[in-house]
């Protein structure tokens, strides 16, 4: 039996209360949440990522909350020739495939952006304190440094977010989210040591190459995020959050392409760990261990304790996005609205 679990101190005690009714019970954080603190504190190691993170925020907060300001820039859009993407907020509560569709629609909308900003800088029906604004912005994101920030931002969230996304499958098990997480560690690691640009870094250095993107004239400016260093954090974060422990290490052997393909070491494997789990649900050892040698040599005869261990491997969810997506659909059922509707008997 399993229960999993924010990364919190509040999570601690729940798990606390459970196992003084259930002794077995192996409490598991959510990955999905892990990769989301070392998102977090990636950030907060490279303090360069602060300039970037407030400007994309400063672009929804201006689009968000003034409809003007957003009719403006989908009449720029079609000036341009552009479908317009909505902005979102950037490294909010929400997961990271949610920061990566606020960078993407930046990266999208840029023409549309800089044409909404030049228009309303030389606008007379306008204020000079918003003229001003508007040509403050314009000059902020019309710089190859700039340019250089959002692609590497669109780069790295891009791996993240099909990291995240793929933890918050319902048929991940904690075996294969560890090892699609030390994957893209992997991935990152190289890009860093070999100083390879991803997709977005170089379509954005092709172009700037004539000091244009998106047909946009830039000035230049150094990019203010160092990469390695960006890079360097969130893969020594993530190394940090997800170290291969042993429940890991117990379910590892339950599948078969774990399995060394060589008879001697094959028949030899992972009986150390039916043991720990055979003695974790409190079933008889040498029947769990007999079992699953006999399953390795046959490949499909499984006895009963082994199938029970089978079972229980099931319940051991690496993630709590499934719980959410519950309370998120309970949302959209009991609403103030839904509950006005209800007719008085």
């Amino acid at each position: 039996m399993a229960a999993t679990c924010p990364a919190s101190h509040g999570s601690q005690e729940v798990v606390t209360q459970l196992k003084r009714d259930y002794p077995r019970v192996k409490a598991i954080h959510c990955v999905a949440r892990k990769l989301e603190l070392s998102v977090k504190d990636a950030l907060k190691a490279v303090t360069s990522t602060n300039h970037f993170e407030i400007f994309i925020t400063k672009l929804y907060t201006f689009y968000h909350q003034n409809y003007k300001n957003q009719r403006e820039l989908e009449i720029a859009a079609a000036s341009v020739q552009e479908t317009m993407r909505k902005i979102t907020p950037i490294f909010t509560i929400r997961w990271v495939a949610s920061s990566f569709r606020a960078v993407k629609a930046v990266w999208h909308d840029f023409a549309a952006l800089s044409q909404h900003f030049n228009d309303a800088s030389v606008d007379q029906s306008c204020s000079s304190k918003d003229r001003a604004k508007y040509l403050g912005l314009m000059k902020h994101m019309q710089t190859t440094g700039f340019v250089t920030d959002l692609a590497n931002m669109k780069d790295v969230l891009r791996e993240l977010s099909d990291l995240s996304l793929d933890l918050q499958r319902r048929d991940m098990s904690v075996p294969e989210a560890h090892a699609a997480v030390h994957t893209k560690v992997a991935y990152l690691q190289a890009l860093c040591n070999l100083d390879k640009p991803g997709r977005s870094l170089e379509t954005a250095q092709n172009q700037m190459e004539n000091k244009t993107f998106k047909h946009v004239q830039l000035s230049e400016n150094a990019a203010k995020i160092h990469r390695q260093q960006f890079l360097q954090a969130v893969f020594d974060n993530l190394q940090g959050q997800f170290p291969d422990d042993d429940l890991v290490q117990m379910l590892q052997p339950l599948k078969s392409t774990n399995w060394p393909p060589e008879e001697d070491h094959k028949i030899l494997y992972g009986d150390e760990e039916m043991v720990k789990l055979a003695k974790l649900l409190s079933l008889p050892v040498n029947k769990a261990v007999e079992e699953f040698r006999m399953w390795k040599r046959t490949a499909t005869a499984r006895g009963r304790t082994l199938n029970r261990i089978l079972c229980a491997a099931k319940t051991y969810n690496c993630s709590s996005a499934e719980c959410e997506r519950g309370f998120s659909a309970a949302n959209n059922i009991v609403t103030p609205m839904r509950n006005r509707l209800v007719p008085k008997a």
